[in-house]
């Protein structure tokens, strides 16, 4: 029988997180209006706001970034602690700090051990592409903005109530599944 090595370790607290913006949109304005079958300039503004909202879609269903950029967390730590990341994949750890200064740490995954005591900030890049999305992501992007162009019910609440016109089926290889 083998022995498992238990350690005490809690859970930090996630306090917040912020984004950094990307300039870098999964589909272009040409190839939405192009994918719609649209001839006009009239609705720019809608399929631009339609174009973001497709990014910001794909990352909320898969939890993953699709552009690259960094990500700072601050976490509340009691001693040995583990922080969870909440976006991947994460491609570098850029800091981890607690009162500006730098704290050891071991990541695996997307989870950092840690052992302080107080807030600690983590600074790190992740994201899946560097400056183009691939195919079927992009895909996914075009179905969302033409079904939420043509049938603006899906749009209730500031939210998204379904995935339109199966685009899911195009991002679903890049959802995070947790147990």
């Amino acid at each position: 029988m083998s022995q498992l090595r238990t350690y005490q370790r809690e859970v930090a607290r996630r306090i917040s997180t912020e984004i950094a913006d990307t300039e870098i949109q999964p589909v272009s304005l040409s190839e939405a209006k192009g994918y719609a079958n649209f001839d006009g300039n009239l609705k720019d503004s809608e399929f631009d706001m339609l174009i973001t909202e497709s990014l910001k879609a794909f990352e909320n269903f898969t939890g993953k970034l699709m552009f690259r950029r960094n990500v700072t967390v601050a976490f509340e730590c009691e001693g040995e602690s583990l922080m969870i990341l909440p976006y991947l994949p994460v491609v570098e750890i850029v800091s981890v700090q607690k009162d500006g200064e730098d704290v050891e740490y071991t990541l695996k995954g997307d989870r950092i051990n840690i052992n302080a005591v107080g807030e600690v900030e983590v600074v790190y890049e992740c994201g899946l592409f560097e400056s183009q999305a691939e195919n079927d992501v992009k895909l996914g992007c075009l179905k969302f903005i033409t079904s939420n162009f043509e049938d603006k019910q899906d749009i209730a609440a500031m939210g998204i109530t379904e995935m339109p016109n199966n685009s899911r089926s195009h991002w679903l290889r890049y959802k995070n599944f947790s147990l």
